[in-house]
């Protein structure tokens, strides 16, 4: 399998396994043991994936499709082969699916698809849904719950990042994220601001330390911002911190990882895939203090520039961003109805006015027939009698 033809693809949260959907219609799940990546089973899928992750116990493979459907698959039966693993068909949205995400403990499900809706599902009953969490006003890109809590991140093409609590779909708070470094905090929806070039959010992130990294797919810049939550009540966002990213131009992907860095700071390393001429990564870290856990600095640390073909050759189109590009509604759409609307009432009013002709011509016809009618009879009679 080629780079080309990979789709979406998730690590287990103990790094132990990968899952990766291609082109195919195919799900491959791979085993790193003594850092060698073995290849331990595969699976067909009904249609070509939009989305897939795990379970926090490694014992499920959730996965999301573009037509809205989601599957689980359990793990032990993939890889043991004793018996022939079978999709458990879980839930289904009427819209395209975009992502999905499984609560720290295995009890909730989010998803979330292109009609601005995330759906909140219990995972062993997804026939029952828990709340539905509404509030933006462009499709929704990625979901993150946070470290062992019910609290739910969104983002997507309305620029904003939104807090929500899960279990009763209540919106906690929501922030905007612009190019210019200026940010409006929103708590309803009476004070909220449109965004007239939003920021489309690409990939979201959430580290161990409850700090939100996210990079954009249309602007070229990436944010991180701390949240402080207490007792599944927000307190505050942090004010964001921004990169811009090299070449001025968007990151095609991102990634996050963690190091330990010691008591006195926590360190993130952020990750992104840029290309000018020739594909290349770029490594940030992003550290803060004790003392000003809110303050973050971006420091560059290497840029691997290019990327050996044998390495990486870039898919063109790009899945991921192929995929942003279907989630999007444009305004040609919204135009095409309201173009249907005015010409129903035209036509409508045309045949309103074609019947009111035809009555008219119809009455006077009758009229004209009433009129001459007692000469004819008149007339019929006189011959008779000659």
């Amino acid at each position: 399998m080629s780079c080309s033809d990979v789709v979406t693809f998730c690590f287990s949260p103990t790094r132990k396994y990968l899952a990766v959907a291609d082109s195919t219609k195919k799900l491959f799940l791979y085993n790193f043991a003594d850092n060698v990546c073995v290849k331990i089973a595969d699976k067909e899928i009904p249609r070509c994936a939009a989305c897939v992750t795990f379970t926090q116990d490694e014992q499920f493979i959730v996965l999301g499709e573009k037509s809205g459907n989601v599957y689980k698959l359990s793990i032990p039966d993939l890889t043991t082969g004793i018996n022939r693993p079978s999709l458990d068909l879980m839930l289904g949205h009427l819209s395209m699916l975009s992502d999905i995400a499984v609560s720290h403990d295995g009890k909730l499900l989010a998803t979330c698809d292109r009609d601005e809706k995330i759906r909140i599902s219990r995972f062993q009953q997804p026939f029952v849904i828990e709340a539905f969490c509404l509030g933006h006003s462009c499709f929704i890109s990625q979901l993150a719950f946070l470290p062992r809590s019910y609290l739910l991140v969104s983002a997507g093409g309305d620029g904003y990042l939104r807090l929500w609590q899960s279990e009763t779909g209540t919106e906690l708070s929501c922030i905007q994220l612009t190019l210019d470094g200026e940010t409006k905090t929103v708590e309803d929806e009476e004070n909220s601001l449109s965004v007239v070039d939003p920021v489309i959010i690409h990939r979201l992130f959430i580290a161990e330390t409850d700090i939100c990294v996210c990079s954009s797919s249309s602007h070229p810049v990436a944010f991180v911002v701390r949240i402080h939550t207490g007792q599944s009540k927000l307190d505050h966002w942090s004010t964001p911190s921004r990169i811009q990213t090299p070449g001025n131009r968007p990151l095609l992907d991102s990634a996050l990882c963690t190091v330990d860095s010691g008591k006195d700071y926590s360190r993130v390393i952020f990750i992104g895939l840029t290309s000018e001429s020739t594909p290349h990564l770029v490594f940030w870290s992003l550290s803060s203090s004790t003392h000003s856990p809110d303050l973050f600095d971006w420091k560059e640390l290497q840029v691997v520039d290019p990327i050996p073909e044998s390495l990486l050759k870039l898919p063109d189109p790009i899945p991921r961003l192929e995929l942003l590009r279907s989630l999007a509604k444009r305004e040609a759409d919204r135009s095409m109805i309201e173009t249907y609307e005015e010409n129903k009432r035209i036509r409508h009013q045309n045949v309103s006015d074609r019947r009111l002709r035809h009555q008219q011509k119809r009455q006077a016809k009758k009229h004209q027939k009433q009129s001459v009618s007692p000469g004819h009879c008149a007339l019929g009679v006189t011959s008779d009698i000659v």
